[in-house]
């Protein structure tokens, strides 16, 4: 039996008349269609401009935010740590998403001996829990999820467990649109406070508190921005 053969030739030239024919074929349909290949171009634009705008928009503000930061912020920083009265602060700003600030926080607190108690008061409060679950025991302290975050639990309502590494309350929760008027007295455990809705729109006595964090984005600088204040007895 003859064994068939392949012949290249024929082989490439077939391979060629395909790719003119398909070519020939998406020419006539981007020529017949180009109405709608233009307006589906312009409904990306349309869908892009905000971003593109939002990239104009921070290259132009860049200079304008390294002067506020130079100005205002490292000012700022230096004022509350004169304020605590101490040359050497505990306070610091670093830039991060909040994932990895909570993080940090819960990894270097934690640690002392592995239980933590949390005032559940809103959507951050939460996240902070599930995030502070990973490095150790979370203990609910106090939770307004009951009635949709509406409420502010009282004193007498909180349950602190003992010896627990500290105690964890967001001090503004902006979603539900409740606020703490008062500062949890927690018998001694070191007190953790995230203050990034409400920092510099009234007196805070720092003495009260182990730690306190806050995104600058809201009341301070830009976004991915947190300050810390860490006070000695951490």
């Amino acid at each position: 039996m003859k064994r068939f053969k392949w012949d290249k030739k024929y082989l490439y030239w077939g391979i060629t008349a395909f790719c003119v024919v398909a070519a020939a074929i998406v020419f006539y349909m981007l020529l017949h269609y180009v109405g709608d290949l233009i307006d589906a171009l312009d409904s990306l634009v349309n869908i892009l401009s905000p971003f593109i705008w939002g990239l104009v928009i921070a290259y132009l503000l860049k200079p304008l935010m390294g002067f506020y930061q130079r100005k205002l912020f490292d000012p700022l920083c230096r004022w509350i740590a004169r304020k605590r009265g101490k040359p050497d602060p505990g306070t610091y700003r670093g830039s991060r998403g909040l994932s990895v600030a909570l993080a940090e926080i819960t990894m270097n607190l934690m640690g002392l001996n592995g239980t933590a108690d949390y005032a559940v008061t809103g959507n951050f409060s939460g996240i902070a829990a599930r995030e502070a679950e990973k490095y150790g025991t979370v203990c609910l302290a106090a939770s307004s999820a009951d009635r949709d975050h509406s409420y502010i639990p009282a004193q007498d309502a909180l349950r602190f467990t003992p010896g627990a590494s500290y105690f964890y309350y967001c001090a503004n929760n902006t979603v539900y649109g409740t606020e703490w008027q008062y500062v949890p007295d927690t018998g001694g455990t070191p007190l953790v406070c995230d203050m990034s809705s409400d920092i510099l729109t009234r007196p805070v006595d720092f003495s009260k508190y182990a730690l306190v964090y806050a995104g600058a984005q809201k009341n301070m600088y830009s976004v991915f921005i947190f300050l810390n204040i860490v006070i000695d007895q951490l």
